[in-house]
């Protein structure tokens, strides 16, 4: 069986877009510590609320980077995000063993924090797109 239709659309391969979901993950985790640590340094926020701060961190981060995926692959959403979150934590915990020598705390909250924001993003995508009317073709 064969098909005549050239393929249309602007979907990326799926590792274009697992790469670029993850680096904006990590790329946004970056920025918004060094935003946090400065409040932190102005006095702005206190060093007792730092890990309200880190938790809002990577549920933004790893929401943004899944719907970065999402977006770019545009098939297999769940799946997508999903793996942009695996991806991600792999980052995070090779950073981790890269500078603090392999001392891995609190991996489990991190995985389920990332997880949560992967899933959420997949969910939003699927809600918004089962909200749109179908169109109606006139023959």
């Amino acid at each position: 069986m064969t098909v005549n239709r050239k393929p249309t659309g602007t979907a990326s391969s799926i590792p274009a877009g697992l790469v670029s979901g993850a680096m904006t993950a990590a790329g946004i985790t970056l920025i918004l510590s060094a935003v946090v640590a400065k409040m932190i340094d102005k006095q702005l926020l206190s060093w007792d609320n730092m890990g309200y701060g880190v938790m809002g961190i990577l549920l933004a981060a790893s929401w943004l980077g899944a719907i970065i995926t999402a977006g770019k692959v545009k098939r297999q959403r769940l799946l997508m995000c999903v793996l942009t979150g695996v991806l991600y934590y792999g980052i995070l915990l090779a950073v981790t063993a890269l500078f603090f020598g392999g001392q891995y705390s609190s991996v489990g909250e991190t995985g389920l924090l990332i997880f949560c924001g992967s899933v959420l993003a997949a969910f939003t995508g699927i809600s918004r797109k089962s909200k749109r009317k179908p169109r109606i073709h006139n023959r």
